[in-house]
């Protein structure tokens, strides 16, 4: 093991001037590496300490993450993210990498995505928002090292998405125990107190068991622990063990991607050229198996608009046919039309993918047929979404309902690009990969169930609703409480009247019966919670 900080992969991973490797002799250059290098373990001093750093942020993972639960995250996950990405910063910069052009979008798109957890309380998808801060994360790391496939944002991050989630921090898992092994080995100290350590730590759950046991088993045993636990907050003492255990592969994979990515280790095990080659020997399935398919589905499109275009297009104009009442007129076909949209967005990726042909090249038959389809596609998810919208005038907005209409718009935009690809080609990823990050952020800083509440209470006010569903609005975050009020204050209805203050007493109560299930610290805290009107 050397201890430097030089690296051959540093010489391939930093912009000319930005970082001095980049012009040294032997550079290996990530973008045209056609085949995977085995490097050797090599430790500088900024390794050794980020190791350190990195099992402490796996602990910080279960106590701010975990421990306040999948149903009441808040500032605590803000916190983490902002520290972990602060930590990972410094120990890249420490190294030469400065952040680019790539690694900044990157870098304000994870932070932003981080603030939702303080600003609103948690709803249901935040579970998604966490998983979109992770692969963010990974992408912000990728980008500042500069180890993607290509230079470009395009369709290749698929590509990257696979090496960076699976190759990478897997390939260099166990790096964080040999940083700290050559930590103490180069200190001059015996590595047996660190197996010492590892092995303690290991058993446990082991311990904890086998104690258990014997505090049932024996009274007298069971007095004798009891009073060492007065006299010492094992409590305390061993939930800290027990996420430093846990949080152990949360340290060693966040260690393997960012030093990985800085010192290159298997991050050309993907490259741009493997896949152009991987995609090549896919592309085997003759024209002639292809066209027919196309042809046929293209036609049943055409004669599905023909057959069905008065009762279809209903709906943009806002007329209900005579034989079905809203609720069946915006559930029927539906789902249909939705699941249509999917099988449709496949077939093209498919048929572009393994459909054979020469390099380069796109059979313009099959630029056509994918052209129509993806054009008939378009007017699929906008009659389903008039048939959604029409359900939404009627009956209001609930969560289900605002998350198909993302959906759908996201669909929009992904077959909108599909068409305009085909009338010109273009990097078509690009604008692809960005509206799905955009949308994602919407959708999360759209604070979903105050725009619900808020859209019900006024379109109720403006006599536009019939009514108001207080029941569907008590399971909803605290987002809901101020319109609620004013329901219960202004609404001309008694019964809605009565229906708000009922909602209310009874979110009291299940606000009760909550921090009685669960703590309620400064981890779940959210300016929305707090600054919300109680009764």
């Amino acid at each position: 093991m050397n201890d430097t900080t030089t690296d051959p992969a540093l010489s391939a991973a930093g912009e000319a001037g930005a970082n001095p490797a980049m012009n040294m002799p032997g550079a290996i250059n990530p973008y045209h590496s056609a085949h995977p290098e085995r490097r050797a373990w090599s430790f500088a001093k900024a390794d050794m300490v980020f190791a350190a750093f990195a099992f402490a942020l796996g602990m910080l993972f279960w106590d701010w993450i975990m421990t306040p639960g999948w149903y009441s995250p808040g500032i605590s996950t803000t916190l983490f993210f902002v520290v972990a990405a602060v930590v990972t910063g410094v120990y890249l910069h420490s190294l030469g990498f400065r952040q680019n052009r790539r690694s900044l979008p990157a870098l304000v798109v994870l932070l932003a995505g981080a603030l939702p957890f303080t600003l609103y309380e948690s709803i249901d998808i935040y579970f998604l928002l966490l998983l979109f801060e992770l692969a963010m994360s990974l992408v912000w790391i990728m980008n500042t090292c500069r180890r993607s496939v290509t230079e470009r944002l395009s369709g290749y991050l698929l590509a990257d998405a696979a090496a960076q989630i699976f190759v990478v921090p897997f390939a260099n898992f166990p790096g964080a125990f040999k940083a700290i092994a050559h930590s103490a080995k180069r200190e001059g100290r015996s590595r047996r107190g660190l197996y010492a350590f590892v092995g303690v730590l290991v058993s446990i759950p082991v311990i904890v068991g086998v104690t258990s046991l014997l505090i049932s088993a024996d009274k007298g045993f069971a007095d004798v622990m009891g009073s060492f636990f007065e006299a010492v907050n094992l409590e305390t003492i061993g939930r800290y063990l027990l996420e430093l255990l846990v949080g152990v592969p949360v340290a060693c994979y966040l260690f393997g991607s960012a030093y990985g990515n800085a010192r290159g280790r298997y991050t050309d095990s993907v490259t741009k050229t493997g896949t152009d080659e991987s995609l090549a020997h896919a592309r085997k399935i003759p024209l002639a198996a292809i066209r027919p398919c196309l042809i046929i589905l293209t036609a049943l499109y055409a004669l599905f608009f023909i057959a069905m275009g008065t009762y279809l297009f209903s709906a943009f104009a806002g007329d209900l046919p005579s034989a079905y009442t809203y609720a069946e007129y915006a559930r029927r076909g539906f789902f249909e039309l939705c699941g249509v949209s999917a099988i449709n967005l496949f077939l093209i990726v498919f048929v572009y993918l393994f459909a054979k042909r020469a390099a380069g090249e796109y059979p313009k038959s099959l630029r056509a047929l994918t052209a129509a389809i993806s054009s008939m596609t378009i007017l699929l998810i906008l009659t389903a979404a008039s048939k959604m919208l029409l359900y939404v005038g009627m009956y209001g907005l609930t969560r289900s309902r605002v998350y198909t209409l993302w959906f759908m718009l996201l669909m929009l935009c992904v077959f909108a690009v599909v068409v305009v690809w085909h009338l010109r080609p273009f990097n078509a990823g690009k604008p692809i990969a960005l509206a799905f990050a955009a949308l994602v952020l919407c959708l999360f800083f759209a604070n979903t169930d105050g725009l619900i509440a808020k859209y019900n209470v006024e379109q109720y006010q403006a006599g536009v609703l019939k009514s108001v569903d207080t029941q569907t609005l008590v399971y909803l975050s605290d987002a809901v409480v101020p319109y609620l009020q004013d329901l219960a204050e202004t609404a001309p209805d008694r019964a809605v009247r009565s229906g708000a203050v009922a909602a209310l007493r009874e979110r009291e109560s299940l606000a009760t019966d909550m921090r009685e299930y669960s703590e309620r610290n400064w981890r779940n805290w959210n300016v929305q919670s707090a600054t919300v009107p109680r009764l």
